[in-house]
């Protein structure tokens, strides 16, 4: 069977969101959870910066999408943004 719709998740974007989650359930942090507050900040650092870059990739490749429907041309590395 092949893939009938295009993902917007692509393999870059794929291993930044594995890593986080590999990192929040992992026990090894940066910063251990057990020190009040401090110990939960790079968890939500790496969260939010999980977040971001999943919806700006997600963008970037939408953006690239609806420019080659509309022209029917390849998009150039400027319609990347």
């Amino acid at each position: 069977m092949g893939q009938s719709t295009r993902s917007f998740l692509s393999t870059p974007t794929w291993v930044i969101i594995v890593v986080c989650l590999v990192y929040l359930l992992s026990p090894i942090d940066v910063l251990p959870d057990f020190v009040p507050v401090v110990g939960q900040l790079d968890d939500l650092a790496v969260l939010g910066f999980t977040a971001f870059e999943t919806v700006r990739r997600v963008m970037a490749s939408a953006h690239k999408a609806t420019v080659t429907a509309r022209t029917n041309t390849p998009p150039t590395p400027s319609d990347a943004g």
